[in-house]
């Protein structure tokens, strides 16, 4: 299996982030983070344990469980293992919603539920829409529950795959297809397509340096999550991309993990938040993302003429007609 080393052969496959969706990510939290922070009733956190592992947690339980405490502060139950200081990325979901948002920050120092916020970002809606996973079977009629974490992961339409790049960046992406789509290579060992998304491609940069990795999967209508511990290198292997190909589309590349540890748990928050139950009747109140990415973009500091032609370029409205017709566009 042809693996890729380094961000030149990394990009010369999958492409250089473009400067205009690196610009969607801000360095504090705004009113629209505020806003889906108060509907969220549930996060992925990922983070370093005290044994320097990569970790993947769900916490949660009601929305606006985890509220800013200042431009770049906020308020998050983090893991009791979580070591001091380590690197914290998240994902927060609202039932109903596309796209979901992401914040990446540092565990400010001693207090276990202080975040300090380095970067807020609204990720695209591409992995839930693939994933259907407001629109899955929220009941979980006919299966039963799992009996291992194999069989979960058979089951999940949708996981967050969490890294650090060399800075102790944190990173959490989610990832999202058909059941099935974590691909069994052995008993050992899984790929994840790497398919169209928000073309940041911050994981794959993240594991040119570093191939530690936790991956946490949830399937609709199911209480309990599995997390996998291990190390991922990515690959354009075109048989094993071949493999995964969906309405005959094959991903660019693949992530290929070497399982460390897996484990299947009950999740206290996804009982408490009632997920899979809020789901099928779920209305959002929030701005279209086009809007929110806007605003971000405007917001965004980053300098330079290039940066100040995309900043006068922003327009909700133009944003989100885009995104409709790249939604069209899944595979």
């Amino acid at each position: 299996m042809r693996r890729i080393d380094g961000v030149e052969a990394l990009e010369r496959v999958v492409g250089a982030p473009p400067l205009s969706f690196l610009m969607k990510s801000i360095p504090e939290l705004d009113e629209h983070c505020a806003a889906i922070l108060e509907l969220s009733p549930i996060a992925v956190v990922g983070y370093r344990d005290e044994a320097g592992r990569q970790r993947a947690q769900l916490v949660g339980g009601t929305p606006g469980f985890a509220a800013p405490t200042g431009p770049t502060g906020l308020s998050l139950p983090t893991p009791a293992d979580a070591a001091d200081g380590s690197a914290i990325s998240t994902v927060f979901l609202v039932p109903g919603w596309r796209e979901a948002l992401r914040i990446n920050g540092r565990r400010a120092g001693s207090e276990p539920d202080a975040l300090r916020v380095d970067e807020a970002l609204v990720h695209c809606g591409k992995a839930v829409l693939r994933s259907r996973l407001w629109q899955g079977d929220a009941t979980g009629s006919g299966t039963g529950p799992p009996s291992s974490p194999a069989e979960l992961l058979a089951r999940c339409p949708f996981v967050v795959l969490t890294s650090q790049d060399p800075h102790h960046g944190a990173d959490a992406s989610p990832k999202g297809d058909p059941p099935g789509f974590v691909h069994r290579i052995d008993d050992h060992t899984i790929a994840i397509p790497d398919r169209r998304g928000n073309r940041r491609t911050d994981t794959l940069h993240n594991l040119m340096a570093d191939p530690r990795v936790a991956l946490l999967g949830i399937a609709p209508g199911v209480d309990d999550v599995v997390e996998v511990i291990g190390r991922a290198q990515v690959t354009d292997d075109a048989e094993l991309c071949a493999a995964m190909a969906i309405d005959g589309k094959a991903p660019k590349d693949a992530i290929v993990i070497a399982i460390e540890q897996a484990e299947l748990t009950p999740s206290p928050a996804l009982v408490d938040s009632q997920l899979w139950e809020r789901a099928p009747a779920a209305e959002v109140d929030l701005p279209p993302a086009g809007r929110i990415w806007s605003d971000h973009v405007k917001r965004n500091d980053t300098r330079g003429v290039k940066a100040s032609v995309v900043r006068s370029g922003a327009n909700g409205a133009l944003v989100q007609a885009g995104a409709e017709l790249d939604y069209k566009r899944l595979y």
